[in-house]
């Protein structure tokens, strides 16, 4: 369909001076942030000096508890003479008290300092009140010396004043140590103080511009973003669902103007909303950092050169049109405005996970960060701002992301072009009917919340037996909830898990790609291994965890390869599979399955290998039409892996003819596959049918 240009100015015109009409808009979006942002910063900055301030110049009272306290009061009557001298802020004085840690726990007191000798034994915890709290860890490498004085700290972790005042002590402690050691030395004969060995001193290499750069770039983006959806945010729902809800689409669709001509004004329209407020956002914290208006920030205005602004801009075009395109998207899919503002949120927040990619340790482009949309984007940033110009990289993770938005525009000018972007009736239909064409828009959610559920599983799981972690994580999150959304839709179970016969000679098959997809997935793992290295440490912590040396190899074997191919394929190749049958392209549907199936893998470094044997079965899954060929592959694949680890079979440095080797077993394996093909019921067709004539 052809655009006109100049109908499309007419309708951004008249959405723009619309817009610019609505007080509500210009005070929420434009005003109040303008005002607010700077403040609440300001404020925000100055209350925590303020509170720092006041914790340091407050004094804290203490309670002296144990067997030795004329010693410990002797110890902190030197520390509390040496702060006065040297003028130090921190304050303590001793209270009175009955029982020491009665008083910590009632708040009489902000910490305890108990006075032990060192070989005795003694209670972790002391009798005392329900909720009294354990003692200071001890330094890493102290042993006590029997007869000697052990001094202990107990305060209330979850009283910021309370820890305040125990850290300050021990750093106060610890120096009165130093200098008795010191001392001691010197009284016996030792030529130098303490101090004076091993001088430590740190030079900074980097440049001022660099270490303020790395200070901005963690956190840009996500301000960036945050002011994007500022802006857009409630142009975007008033632009749809607002006009779906006043009955006033309807008119503009009965105009002149084709429904892409007026999608496309309203992007746009969004879009110079968004990139208007960010503007001024920017240009508002510049003007305050530039004349000092946040303390500390003073050395950030000399890292924004023009050259660096325009190239900011130009990285920051596709995020801005990825949020816009979603909040356009979000706007049609809602059926009021008010439905419309309750999905916004969500999104923003979502939103904001990958704009914080450059707070992550060791967050690099040249890893697997630099394929995830935004996130890249983020670094990017960060690496600009540092003066690391990283241009393949750079371009890279740029054409990624314009990717991602122009995908998202596809789908949200096929979603809206449809009756739904005038009527949510199409979709009620749909969820009145329930079964696959409800699954098949609800497939996403469900597997990110069996993703979730197996993140959170596994953070409390990790350290049980291997067969406990397998039991769950196979039988009762991916089987269990592969159940409950078979019953959940009254899907039939024998076609919803390709639960078919395959012809025999596929079996001949599958036991040729075994061993050429394993051998392939090493490949694609070496390979990968050249952008991403896989750390050694990680690469043997996950064997031994794998492989424990207390487990029969009979129970790994059943564990690791035979409950995988069953329950992993029906939850990918059978439940997954399904939901997305229909709305994909076959060739894309086995790319999607196969990225699945490697991301729930969760760890980075097996993701490649992982991916290419997903899509691998994916493949056999939609070329035989029956779920069996993948899980005996899948099955037999593990059980080699096994069994290499076993024989200490080098699984890496293979020769390359090895490689090819491999590559041609698998053409020779999908060949049979080709030959005695009974397709996968339903799929869509792998080319577009010609109309006749």
């Amino acid at each position: 369909m052809n655009l006109d240009p100049r109908i499309i100015g007419v309708l951004l015109a008249t959405e723009l001076r619309m817009i610019f009409r609505d007080r509500r808009i210009l005070f929420t979006s434009i005003l109040l942030p303008i005002l607010l942002t700077p403040f609440l910063i300001l404020i925000s900055h100055r209350s925590i000096r303020h509170y720092e301030q006041t914790l340091k110049t407050s004094e804290h009272p203490y309670a002296v508890a144990g067997e030795r306290t004329n010693e410990v009061r002797a110890l902190l009557a030197q520390v509390h003479e040496r702060l006065k001298t040297n003028q130090q802020a921190f304050k303590f004085n001793e209270k009175t008290v009955t029982d020491a840690m009665t008083s910590l726990v009632k708040d009489e007191v902000h910490f305890v300092v108990r006075g032990f000798t060192g070989g005795q034994p003694r209670a972790t915890n002391p009798p005392a009140a329900k909720g009294v709290p354990g003692p200071v860890d001890k330094p890493e490498g102290e042993a006590e010396v029997a007869g000697a004085l052990v001094v202990e700290l107990v305060f209330r972790g979850d009283r910021d004043y309370s820890a305040f005042a125990a850290g300050s002590m021990a750093d106060a402690l610890g120096e009165s140590r130093r200098l008795l050691r010191s001392q001691a030395l010197v009284q016996h004969g030792f030529p130098v103080q303490v101090k004076q060995m091993a001088v430590v001193e740190n030079r900074e290499i980097a440049q001022p511009k660099a270490v303020a750069g790395l200070r901005l770039g963690m956190m840009l983006t996500m301000f960036l973003f945050i002011f994007i959806m500022m802006g857009g945010a409630m142009v975007a729902a008033d632009s749809i669902a607002g006009e779906k809800e006043r009955g006033t689409l309807e008119t503009l669709l009965t105009t002149a103007a084709s429904r892409l001509e007026i999608l496309t004004a309203k992007q746009l329209s969004i879009l110079v909303m968004a990139a208007l407020i960010t503007l001024i956002q920017v240009g508002n914290l510049l003007a305050f950092v530039a004349f000092k208006g946040f303390p500390g920030m003073g050395e950030m205005s000399g890292v924004l050169s023009p050259g660096i602004v325009v190239l900011l801009i130009f990285l920051c075009l596709p995020m801005a049109a990825l949020a816009c395109s979603a909040l356009l998207l979000v706007s049609g899919w809602a059926k009021s405005y008010k439905e419309a503002q309750m999905y916004l949120m969500p999104m923003m927040l979502l939103g904001i996970v990958p704009a914080l990619a450059p707070m992550l340790p060791g967050a690099s482009l040249r890893s697997v960060l630099v394929l995830v949309p935004m996130a890249n984007l983020a670094i990017g940033v960060r690496d600009v701002l540092t003066r690391q110009f990283d241009w393949p990289m750079l371009v890279l993770a740029w054409v990624i992301t314009v990717g991602a938005a122009a995908w998202v525009m596809r789908w949200s000018a096929r979603f809206l072009l449809t009756e739904r972007m005038i009527t949510a009736a199409d979709r009620d239909d749909v969820e009145a009917k329930g079964g696959l064409p409800l699954f098949q828009r609800q497939v996403w959610r469900w597997f990110a919340l069996i993703w979730a559920s197996l993140l959170i599983v596994s953070g409390f799981s990790e350290k049980c037996d291997l067969r406990v972690q397998l039991f769950i994580n196979l039988v009762l999150i991916f089987f269990g909830f592969c159940c409950l959304i078979l019953r959940y839709y009254h899907l039939p179970v024998r076609e919803a898990l390709a639960l078919r016969a395959p012809r025999p000679l596929v079996w001949l098959g599958v036991l040729i790609a075994v061993p050429a997809g394993f051998i392939c997935a090493l490949g694609a793992f070496q390979v990968a291994n050249l952008f991403l290295p896989a750390p050694q440490a990680m690469v043997e912590q996950l064997s031994q965890s794998v492989f424990p040396a207390h487990i029969p190899a009979w129970q790994i074997l059943l564990g690791i390869s035979v409950m995988p191919g069953i329950f992993e394929e029906i939850t990918f190749r059978g439940v997954l599979l399904h939901g997305l049958h229909r709305k994909l392209h076959p060739a894309v549907l086995v790319v999607v399955v196969g990225l699945v199936f490697g991301i729930f893998h969760v760890a980075l470094f097996r993701f490649v290998p992982t991916a290419a044997l997903g899509m691998m079965l994916a493949a056999v899954t939609l070329l035989t039409g029956s779920i069996f060929p993948a899980m005996l592959w899948h099955a037999l694949s593990n059980a080699l892996g096994v069994l290499a680890y076993k024989w200490q079979i080098p699984e890496n440095g293979l020769d390359p003819s090895i490689y090819l080797l491999g590559l041609g077993l698998l053409a020779a394996a999908f060949w049979i596959f080709w030959r005695q093909r009974t397709p996968y019921p339903g799929l869509r067709p792998w080319r577009r049918q010609c109309p006749p004539g």
